[in-house]
């Protein structure tokens, strides 16, 4: 189709172009010649009127009428002659002319184009050429001659001759033009195709044609560009396909570098509006890059709302933003994020890039840290404490057992020194009984008891247990815990373990720890104990006490988790329990140890970890993770 429109389009040009130059000639050319003619025509006429007008002259001066008449007649046979007419000059004085000869003579052509003589010089109106020529003798004017002539016939030769011009000059322009066209397909049509289907060649990718032009004219020039052309163009679009390759390559690599990292990164335009969305942040948010990129951040990120003006107002700025440890609430967790916003500085790419980082373990990380620095910081107070107590604590129990064996009226020597006063050691027994001074020494002693269990409790704190370790079942700890604690706690204490829901969760084949089982039994027998002492406080009359516990394995550790349903704790008060010395129960009811000692057994004693979660209402979790 592309051939046959070029041809046509070259054949088309040609005719027209041919036929347009002859027939521009042809025009000039009959212009020209009708120009000619009516000149010839016309001196033609003139040389005759000028001829016939001295013969006349003779005929006249010889007032021979006939003859006169005759002549006319004669002349009116020349075709392209209208009329002739014959009027005597009337200014001429001479009378015998005047009245032996005519006045008038004329003839005309009918509509027939026959000669008819004329009545009068008036007989007749026509706006032909005329030609008028006077008729003299002698230096005498006879009379004029007016010959009227047409260029009718002229201008029908002049017709002819074209109709015949015009028929050589189609056959001629016909035939230039089967040449033309055969000269112009030979030599430029058909190279042109040859080299249109090189460039077809070129466009579907074949660079490698070995055609060679033997021509010497601009079609080969044309061609030899081409060829240079096709050289460069292979090179450009190598060179294209290797920059797009590396393109490629390295968009890919970006991309695998931006989903490989654990941050969340999300792209955003000046309007806030996501443009890209990494594989953290799919993880992180459930929605794929699709579903969230060209919509704005409030929709892709709706535990952002609170801090997303904060964040358009930094993109807009072009200033970077950090917020530290944003609180979010994902799928009922509580969670902290840390959110980084980085401008573009390109000055064609406008937007800022948005950090998000997961710190929750982080957070936790940082609590158990600061509590293990507190821990480490009061652990040698402790340790001074405790020394310098034990001696006062050591006199005090002296001193008690002292008086005790000295009151004692089994005892030789107080007999002894009793008789030397009169002294009834029975009858004083009775008088100390009575008056329980027994008493006050028992509590003294216990007393004294009780603040060295203090004191020892405070050495653990103080220093690693060197208590030997050894492979234990952690379930068998838990359920010997869970029985000592039955007898352990009763009414007196305002609370009984018996009354307690004890819901036990214990995977199969927990595997042995490596342990100290007193140590794991006095860190349980504190969690059930203030446990318990936590749901009491519930006032409730459906409210029924529930412990949960829960034994798991996880990547290389035994994970214990101590659930209640009791009242929970405040933020404030969950982040102070491990703490040395600091409780929320009345004075006199605990220490502020229990929690303290525990988590050194874990932490520092068994290399685990001991964490809690609570929240206000909802009660309280512990988690233990012990190697295994």
């Amino acid at each position: 189709m592309v051939n046959r429109s070029l041809n046509l389009r070259i054949n088309l040009i040609i005719i027209i172009v041919i036929t347009s130059v002859l027939a521009i000639f042809g025009v000039i050319n009959y212009q020209h010649t009708k120009v000619r003619k009516i000149a010839e025509l016309k001196q033609r006429v003139e040389d005759f009127s000028e001829q016939f007008s001295l013969f006349l002259g003779s005929v006249v001066w010889n007032m021979d009428s006939v003859e006169l008449k005759n002549q006319i007649k004669i002349a009116m046979k020349t075709r392209f002659i209208y009329s002739i007419t014959y009027q005597e000059n009337l200014d001429n004085d001479d009378s015998a002319v005047k009245s032996n000869f005519i006045k008038f003579f004329g003839m005309r052509r009918d509509k027939e184009w026959n000669p008819v003589i004329l009545s009068s010089p008036t007989d007749f109106d026509n706006d032909m050429p005329e030609v008028v020529h006077d008729i003299t003798k002698k230096k005498i004017k006879l009379g004029e001659l007016h010959i009227v002539y047409t260029q009718h016939f002229l201008e029908e030769e002049l017709y002819k001759s074209s109709i015949f011009w015009i028929v050589n000059m189609c056959g001629l322009t016909l035939v230039i033009i089967i040449t033309l066209i055969f000269l112009i397909k030979t030599n430029v049509t058909k190279p042109i195709s040859v080299l249109k289907n090189e460039f077809k060649k070129v466009v579907d990718g074949d660079f490698n044609s070995k055609l060679i032009l033997t021509r010497n004219d601009e079609l080969t020039d044309m061609y030899n560009s081409f060829i240079y052309m096709r050289e460069v163009v292979k090179d450009k679009i190598e060179e294209l396909r290797e920059a797009q390759k590396n393109s490629e390559y390295l968009r890919y690599y970006l991309k695998t570098i931006l989903d490989s990292m654990p941050s969340i990164l999300v792209g955003v335009d000046l309007d806030g509006v996501v443009t890209h969305w990494n594989k953290a942040a799919v993880k992180y948010t459930n929605n794929l890059s699709d579903d969230v990129i060209g919509y704005d951040l409030k929709t892709a990120l709706p535990d952002l709302n609170d801090v997303i003006d904060d964040i358009l107002d930094s993109i807009k700025a072009a200033k970077s933003h950090y917020i530290s440890k944003h609180c979010v609430l994902r799928d009922g967790v509580t969670k902290y994020v840390d959110i980084t916003v980085y401008p573009l500085s390109s000055e064609s790419i406008n937007g800022a890039v948005i950090r998000i980082d997961d710190v929750t373990e982080k957070c936790k990380i940082d609590k158990l840290i600061i509590q293990t620095e507190k821990m480490t910081s009061v652990a040698g107070l402790a340790a001074g404490m405790a020394h310098e107590i034990n001696n006062p604590l050591s006199i005090i129990t002296q001193g008690i057992q002292n008086i005790q064996r000295r009151l004692s009226p089994s005892s030789p020597k107080n007999i002894e020194v009793a008789r030397q006063f009169n002294i009834d050691l029975n009858q004083l027994e009775i008088f100390l009984n009575e008056r329980k001074i027994t008493t006050f020494l028992e509590g003294g002693k216990k007393a004294v008891e009780r603040a060295a269990e203090i004191v020892r409790n405070m050495l653990k704190f103080a220093r690693k247990s060197d208590a030997s370790q050894t492979r234990e079942n952690i379930v068998n700890i838990i359920e010997h815990t869970i029985s000592l604690s039955s007898t352990d706690y009763n009414l007196k204490k305002n609370y009984d373990f018996k009354f307690i829901d004890i819901i036990k969760n214990y995977e199969p084949d927990i595997p042995d720890i490596v342990c100290c089982s007193g140590e794991i039994e006095q860190v349980f027998l504190n969690l059930f104990k203030n446990a318990i002492q936590a749901m009491e406080d519930v006032v409730d009359d459906l409210y029924i006490p529930k412990l949960y516990i829960n034994v798991s394995r996880i990547s290389g550790y035994v994970r214990i988790e101590i659930i209640d349903n009791g009242p929970g704790m405040p933020e404030n008060i969950k982040n102070r329990i491990f703490e040395p010395f600091f409780t929320t129960k009345a004075a006199g009811i605990g220490t502020g140890l229990g929690l303290s000692v525990s988590y050194m057994i874990i932490t520092q004693n068994h290399n685990g970890t001991f964490e809690v979660e609570s929240e206000l209402g909802k009660g309280t979790k512990f988690i233990i993770q012990l190697p295994v």
